[in-house]
């Protein structure tokens, strides 16, 4: 993909996953980092424009998830209301915390 896109104008970063479970007890972090952090340095050295690498993460343990640390980019996907409270935009609002709660102005 990178050797096929990198040229494209509208590429402004390379994810290397979406959503792989990242989180976990044991090893299973650990794991994660090595897997992950050779495809994030072989993404930078397939680049020569050295576009930043991310990974999608979905609501994992952050104090646990050492792999996602190491991106240039963390993006969360959250689904307020998607598996839980669905059509309940209440108890939903009041799930979204900083930094995920827009500032006001």
């Amino acid at each position: 993909m990178i050797a096929r896109d990198k040229n494209h104008p509208c590429v402004v970063m390379w994810s290397i996953a979406n959503e792989p479970g990242l989180d976990g007890d044991g090893e299973r972090p650990q794991q994660a980092y090595d897997y992950f952090r050779p495809l994030y340095e072989l993404a930078h050295a397939s680049d020569p424009q050295n576009r930043p690498v991310t990974l999608v993460c979905c609501q994992n343990d952050y104090t646990t998830d050492i792999a996602e640390r190491t991106m240039d980019v963390v993006c969360i996907n959250r689904y307020y209301g998607w598996y839980n409270l669905s059509g309940r935009i209440h108890p939903v609002a009041g799930g979204i915390t900083p930094p995920e709660r827009p500032s006001a102005g």
